[in-house]
């Protein structure tokens, strides 16, 4: 029952995809001339020219507003249809994804929309993916609106209560959900996919964008959508930017409308998290396998990942052997405490009594000061020099401060409290 359900949503997505996105816009060009092509067959020409091929193509999400040529893009999906498999993958890619830029060094991937617009965006994610692409499909957020409100609002489950304030443009951007099933407006829709106060951040972003998506494929999919095409077609033709052929369009199109017989496969770009900084890592052979494998039809379930070997920032500290300790005798053993992956522990055997007097306290048993990195992680803060505990080397003190033994066997013992 699960993979139905599942089965059944990428569906619901694809048909999103493949309708809101092309048939709209080929549409509008092609009801002059061209709509008899997507009833009662076409011309063996674009025929001719469709079958057997596939299509990869970039799916692009943009803040720009009005008039705006370049701006961020906060959702990136690359999809791959075969017109003549009938399978369409589909794989969302964080946009915080630390890629190489050509001709900008490493930066976010949704940096290549204002470096160089769609067409570096597209070269951007070839070169991460391994997999040529052919066309850029771009569409807006102000459109993006547009079409909720002409739909009448959009339902969805919000899964909690969402808030963010953002103090630019007056608060445009603030962000304010109630948790709870509602039907959500064009603004509310855009806060919505938008949020991103998660622990994982921009990866449940994807997964809710992609909830979203499922709801606004079902809104389009409702028979009352037909008396709105009037309306909602010229929508969705102003807020898409695509150099992709009228003649591609059309056989996207063309397997739109059998989309029970579309195989459906997608993903999100698997990596990890890092604790030194806010990019979403990827490996670059596993993007690429995993790109390869959509695009043949397999499956892709896994999205957080462990980071490869060799990865300083987020190597696990239990893979290396933990210095010795003397344990202080006791009855009962001290708990034991397992560290997690990138997180420095600092472990202090624990005294029997505080010393009275100015005496500087004993070193740890280990030989370390207490506050040395663990293997393969970055050293934490040190303390002051006055606060540092000795370190012995060869059983001599190596604090100039600490009175020597010559001296200290002609002073009065003192006695712990």
């Amino acid at each position: 029952m699960g993979r139905k359900r599942l089965r059944k949503w990428w569906r619901l997505l694809g048909v999103l995809v493949l309708c809101s996105l092309f048939v709209g816009a080929a549409y509008v060009a092609a009801q002059q001339y061209l709509l008899p092509w997507l009833y009662f067959g076409s011309p063996a020409e674009p025929e001719a020219e469709a079958k057997g091929e596939r299509l990869n193509f970039l799916l692009l999400g943009s803040d720009a507003r009005t008039g705006e040529t370049k701006a961020r893009a906060d959702t990136i999906i690359f999809a791959a249809a075969d017109t003549n498999e009938k399978r369409l993958a589909l794989l969302s890619i964080p946009r915080d994804t630390r890629v190489e830029i050509p001709g900008h060094g490493r930066d976010r991937i949704n940096a290549a929309t204002v470096y160089g617009g769609p067409e570096l965006a597209r070269d951007t994610v070839a070169r991460l993916l391994g997999q040529p692409i052919d066309y850029y499909v771009m569409t807006n957020y102000e459109g993006f609106k547009e079409i909720v409100d002409i739909l009448g609002g959009v339902t969805i489950d919000v899964e909690k209560n969402m808030y963010h304030y953002d103090p630019q443009e007056g608060g445009r951007y603030t962000i304010n959900l109630k948790k709870g099933v509602q039907r959500l407006n064009g603004e509310q829709a855009l806060m919505y996919v938008r949020y991103r106060g998660d622990p994982l951040g921009d990866i449940a972003r994807v997964q809710r964008q992609q909830k979203f998506l499922k709801a606004l494929a079902d809104e389009i999919l409702k028979p009352a959508t037909i008396i709105k095409l009037p309306r909602l077609i010229p929508a969705i033709k102003r807020c898409v930017e695509t150099d992709m052929p009228l003649t591609k369009m059309l056989a996207l199109a063309r397997m739109a409308r059998n989309v029970d017989d579309v195989q459906i496969v997608a993903a999100t770009l698997p990596g990890f998290l890092s604790d030194y900084d806010p990019f979403w890592h990827v490996d670059l052979r596993q993007a690429r396998e995993v790109a390869a494998r959509l695009i043949r039809g397999e499956e892709v379930t896994s999205i957080v990942q462990t980071p490869p070997p060799g990865y300083v920032a987020m190597k696990p500290p239990a893979e290396e052997p933990a210095p010795e300790t003397t344990a202080p005798e006791q009855e009962t053993p001290a708990p034991q405490t397992t560290p997690m992956p990138g997180v420095v522990v600092i472990v202090t055997p624990q005294e029997q009594a505080p010393p009275s007097g100015n005496q500087p306290p004993e070193a740890p048993a280990h030989g370390g000061d207490g506050n040395e990195a663990l293997p393969g992680q970055p050293a934490p803060e040190q303390l002051p020099q006055d606060e540092q505990q000795a370190a012995p080397s060869g059983g001599e003190p190596e604090d100039p401060t600490k009175i020597p033994e010559e001296y200290r066997k002609n002073l009065p013992e003192i006695s712990p409290e």
